[in-house]
């Protein structure tokens, strides 16, 4: 028979024993193993060299001309799956901050992505009068990567690149963008105006369509000065806002903004000269060329054209994408006309 007095001190020495190895197992758990992920050497191919609890966060410069927006984009990876989640869209029109839901990075189209998009950067080329379009940094390190476009063209190619990636990511939410701040939808009593059959808000936001481009100086300058002499017309209404100059701070510039029920031209105003540039005309009574003017069938542009269109989005350029009319045409009725132009 056990004597429990000789049993006890060797209880308490195994129980001791066992306590001793729990407290050291318990901080002998594995260290996350350290990421050689580096943005310098890899930021355009993150997919791939990015380890597990790495973060990647992108700025993104959608600015153009007067127009101001900017994105910040953070990727990450979790359980050998990469996310993306646009964190904040900023458009400074209407002051307004978005942030979208984290979603799985993936796409249909391996020719267009972000990392293939980072790539055709020149990394070199950093001239300072070109703002950075990705800033891109890693919370673990110290360095930054800027990358630059280098001229208008390329600016507004690398935004229309950029926004379809967005589109496939964000289908739902980059709609609503589009509708609330690319393409404004007729309202219905313009349309009961120009007796355009109304149609439903959701058959109008189903409408998909590939623009079609024209490079044609000729025509282009003939609708930039039919727009300029709209600014004299004293249907609109003047309102008007500083603006400190873009290159030289001192000078203070002002932005014109004329509007008329739902049409609207914003001019900038310097010391020497006034452009228009940007402006949406929604009222069937403004007529350009003539003949173009809201409600109007797709064959009038046609016949100016001379060419059958295939497409609902049309627009008249030119080659750098500076300065470009759209016309935007729903059931063979042209129900918008949109300017982008460009101030330096």
């Amino acid at each position: 028979m056990l004597n429990w007095k000789h049993m006890k001190p060797l209880i308490s020495k195994i129980f001791i024993l066992v306590f001793t190895l729990l407290i050291f197992c318990c901080e002998q758990k594995d260290e996350p193993i350290k990421s050689n992920f580096k943005i310098s050497n890899n930021y355009a191919q993150f997919v791939n060299k990015m380890e597990n609890w790495d973060t990647l966060n992108i700025g993104v410069n959608l600015s153009m001309c007067m127009w101001e927006e900017f994105d910040k984009l953070q990727i990450t990876k979790v359980n050998d799956s990469i996310f993306l989640q646009l964190t904040e869209k900023y458009i400074a029109i209407d002051d307004t901050t978005y942030s979208f839901n984290k979603v799985l990075y993936q796409l249909k189209n391996d020719t267009l992505n972000l990392q293939k998009m980072m790539a055709d950067f020149d990394i070199n080329y950093q001239e300072q009068t070109s703002s950075p379009f990705f800033v891109i940094t890693n919370p673990k390190e110290k360095d930054t990567i800027l990358l630059r476009t280098t001229g208008l063209g390329n600016l507004g190619f690398n935004i229309e690149r950029y926004q379809r990636i967005m589109f496939e990511l964000y289908p739902k939410e980059m709609e609503k963008y589009r509708l609330d701040y690319m393409v404004p939808t007729t309202e219905p009593h313009l349309l009961k105006e120009t007796e355009i059959k109304v149609e439903q808000k959701s058959q109008i936001d189903k409408i998909d369509n590939p623009e079609q481009y024209f490079i044609n100086d000729s025509l282009l300058t003939k609708l930039e000065l039919e727009l300029d002499e709209l600014t004299q017309n004293s249907k609109f209404d003047l309102t008007t806002k500083p603006r400190a100059n873009t290159h030289y701070k001192t000078i203070t510039d002002t932005i014109k903004i004329r509007k008329f029920e739902l049409n609207e031209i914003y001019s900038y105003r310097s010391q020497d000269n006034e452009w228009v540039y940007s402006a949406k005309i929604r009222s069937p009574e403004f007529k350009f060329l003539d003949s173009l003017k809201i409600g109007v069938k797709k064959s009038t542009i046609e016949n100016i054209l001379k060419t059958e269109l295939e497409s609902d989005l049309i627009k008249i350029g030119d080659l750098e994408n500076t300065s470009i009319f759209i016309f935007s045409f729903l059931n063979d009725r042209l129900k918008a006309i949109d300017y982008e132009g460009y101030v330096d």
